[in-house]
């Protein structure tokens, strides 16, 4: 009987997941778009256990945002594997997503590994030639790698895009760069 009783616990957990309480949380798919850490993961794994979203079958590019948004989840507790491994199963479902591969650009970054990162960073400006964050965070890569000019004209080429980057604009004046182009 007891067992009979865990099972339907699951089956309304996966089935009706904004009805199932997690201690005093109520968990639901809006908290994989709308909070953050654990409540986030937990929302995307019930999205994904699922496979329903707002009722219906998830579709490929919704998995792939339900995935990068649980790989976030992930990186507030330091699972970087586990965020790399989301990052690149939405990478798959939708190369497209220029944000996806900045995504996982910026977690290789955080991990020092410089030359992945701005793989990425790259086919998110092949993706998204406007995308200003993905300039200057290749920018930053390239100033922690040691490459100066590299970085000095990523940064300027963001400003270009949005003059209103501010982390573009502090960084080059840590390079001693205060005002025009001086590559």
């Amino acid at each position: 009987m007891l067992q009979v009783i865990i099972a339907l616990a699951v089956i309304c957990f996966l089935v009706f997941p904004s009805q199932t309480p997690i201690g005093k949380v109520q968990i639901t798919e809006s908290d994989c778009w709308n909070k953050n850490g654990n409540v986030q993961r937990l929302a995307c794994n019930q999205i994904i256990a699922s496979n329903l979203l707002h009722g219906r079958p998830i579709e490929k590019n919704d998995l792939a945002i339900i995935l990068s948004n649980r790989g976030t989840g992930y990186a507030e507790y330091g699972q970087f594997e586990k965020v790399i491994a989301d990052y690149t199963k939405a990478v798959q479902l939708n190369p497209e997503g220029s944000h996806f591969f900045f995504n996982r650009a910026n977690t290789f970054r955080d991990l020092g590994k410089f030359d992945l990162a701005i793989e990425d960073y790259n086919k998110a400006i092949q993706t998204n030639p406007r995308h200003s964050a993905a300039y200057s965070n290749r920018g930053l890569t390239f100033q922690q790698n040691g490459q100066r000019e590299k970085a000095i004209r990523d940064y300027f080429k963001a400003l270009e895009i949005d003059p209103s980057l501010k982390q573009a604009k502090e960084n080059l004046i840590s390079l001693g760069i205060k005002g025009k182009r001086e590559v």
